[in-house]
């Protein structure tokens, strides 16, 4: 049976002087990891860039390289 409602796992990594970078997973497709970095100005959040990995630990190690 399908679900309305999809479960994303999101975890902060770093947070420092307005970007933030997130390590986005989400429960029903489990070989996509995503890491998400933006930008907060004033109230609003710019997304500057989007990269799609297969595995935790690459999307990780891609994350600490930012």
């Amino acid at each position: 049976m399908y679900s309305a409602f999809v479960r994303t796992i999101n975890t902060v990594l770093s947070n420092n002087n307005g970007r933030c970078i997130e390590l986005l997973h989400r429960v029903d497709d489990p070989c996509v990891w995503i890491i998400r970095s933006s930008k907060k100005i004033l109230w609003f959040r710019i997304n500057s860039s989007t990269t799609v990995f297969l595995d935790k630990q690459t999307a990780l190690t891609f994350a600490q390289t930012q």
